[in-house]
């Protein structure tokens, strides 16, 4: 997402409620909220480091299993109208930066760390993580950074690649 998006809804003055009705129209994949909270019983901790925006995370994972969340996010005034927003210093090659963060946070080292991704922006991270996942990739520089590549339609297909008992 650019400024140029932002600076659009703010200069059609869209509020809060607008833009999480046109964020309820995008679907997660599916089985993804099953798959995080069987993930979570393994074990493991989760976070999110996405170049999307905190209302979509917000909307879609109300239960919200991550310990951490990096993302973009917005600001509203308090008539709820978008003011401005902050961008995630965790995108590109940030989302290396924000693994090591969080590894360093919660005393791991990388080698113990995993991620999933999907397109260009997760290959600095998929060759940092020690163990990454190239989800239904876009583009075949995923594949080559990342452990290994998982397709299919439900996120589920990921479960059998991580152990129970983390």
């Amino acid at each position: 997402m650019g400024r140029l998006d932002v600076q659009g809804w703010i200069d059609a003055s869209a509020t809060r409620s607008e833009i999480v009705e046109e964020v309820r129209k995008l679907r997660p994949i599916d089985d993804a909220h099953d798959t995080l909270l069987a993930l979570r019983a393994r074990g493991y901790r989760l976070a999110v480091i996405s170049g999307t925006l905190d209302v979509v995370i917000e909307e879609h994972f109300p239960e919200h299993p991550f310990e951490a969340v990096f993302t973009n996010k917005l600001h509203f005034d308090s008539a709820e109208r978008l003011i401005g927003w902050t961008a995630t210093p965790y995108d590109q090659e940030g989302k290396a930066h924000a693994l090591e963060l969080l590894a360093e946070q919660n005393g791991l080292p990388l080698s113990r760390c995993a991620f999933v991704g999907d397109h260009m922006n997760d290959c600095a991270v998929a060759r940092r993580a020690g163990f990454s996942i190239a989800w239904n990739p876009k583009v075949p520089e995923l594949e080559q950074a990342a452990t290994c590549t998982v397709r299919g339609t439900s996120l589920r297909a990921i479960l059998d690649r991580f152990q129970v008992g983390a």
